[in-house]
């Protein structure tokens, strides 16, 4: 008789990354802004405290500069609506992001930790434990441009992996060797209007890679987000930087009008067109006979043209 095995009580580990001056409440801010809150009721409403709250710790952070231009929140008015606090600006998010890192040498203390749980948390990101392997699922970044979030995902990639380095006993990064390589990557064009008025008509957006006929752009909704999101498995930072955020930089540069204020416009002109034609047409009636019987005393005798009309 086979005898039944007991399901594993191992929890996973956490490597916290040091946020040195922060409170409690302050770091629950922090992670609520970087899984898609985007105003402060939700915050409050999340965290289940005060929007005066809320706005005493953003204060505070902002004071300590860990929120800056790339976290600015929203403020929601009297009907709901969401503005920004300043500026004129929409975010870019990456996310999906995730890494496996071929271990170049360990010690016991790795495999010590990895009998304990093979599943880790380093700061905000999830880490698997293998026998010759590490992967590594990284968080949300925001920020005002591609390249920006970019550059914060390097940076929290490395220092997740210089705290793995510290504290498991591995050998992870070396100048020269390819043993890293990259997974995914999403990056989005967040509370975009264009995508808003998409999703609120219930309209699909897919637009297929021209290459190798995979998805490359879409129009999501995540976390309550309305995005234009770069989905391609490979190159959804190059269509990020390519082609989404070319094209919105120049949408902040030009403002053109949106569609539906363009098709009221051409309403409303021939509204008034078709007007004024009817106004000229009875001004028209009324002075014709008069035009037609003064016509033939001002016409050239020779060629027939009048030499004044008026």
């Amino acid at each position: 008789m086979k005898k039944s095995r007991k399901k594993s009580s191992k929890k996973p580990l956490t490597l916290p990354i040091s946020r040195t001056g922060l409170t409690p409440t302050e770091k629950k801010i922090i992670h609520q802004i970087k899984v898609g809150c985007v105003t402060q009721n939700q915050i409050a409403s999340r965290l289940k405290i005060t929007k005066q709250a809320v706005f005493h710790h953003i204060k505070n952070l902002r004071k300590k500069g860990v929120i800056g231009k790339t976290l600015t929140l929203y403020n929601t008015d009297s009907q709901g609506s969401a503005k920004k606090v300043k500026g004129d600006r929409y975010f870019w998010r990456l996310h999906g992001e995730h890494f496996r890192i071929w271990i170049l040498d360990h010690g016991s203390k790795y495999e010590s930790s990895r009998a304990e749980s093979n599943l880790i948390h380093v700061g905000d990101a999830t880490v698997e434990l293998y026998d010759n392997s590490v992967r590594v699922h990284l968080g949300s970044f925001f920020g005002d441009t591609v390249a920006e979030v970019k550059r914060q995902s390097y940076a929290e990639f490395r220092r997740i992996c210089r705290t793995m380095e510290a504290r498991l006993g591995v050998y992870l990064l070396k100048s020269g060797k390819h043993n890293i390589k990259r997974y995914g990557g999403e990056i989005a064009h967040t509370n975009d209007p264009m995508a808003a008025d998409l999703n609120d008509e219930d309209k699909k957006l897919f637009v297929p890679d021209p290459i190798d006929g995979k998805l490359a752009l879409k129009v999501d909704r995540s976390h309550g987000l309305h995005e234009f999101e770069a989905v391609h498995p490979e190159r959804a930072d190059i269509h990020a930087e390519d082609y989404l955020e070319p094209f919105y930089f120049d949408l902040i540069k030009h403002r053109p009008q949106l569609l539906s204020k363009q098709d009221a416009d051409i309403q409303k002109l021939a509204f008034f067109s078709k007007e004024i034609a009817a106004g000229l047409a009875s001004l028209i009636k009324l002075v014709s006979p008069e035009i037609v019987g003064e016509a033939p005393d001002s016409a050239d005798k020779k060629g027939g043209v009048p030499d004044y009309v008026g």
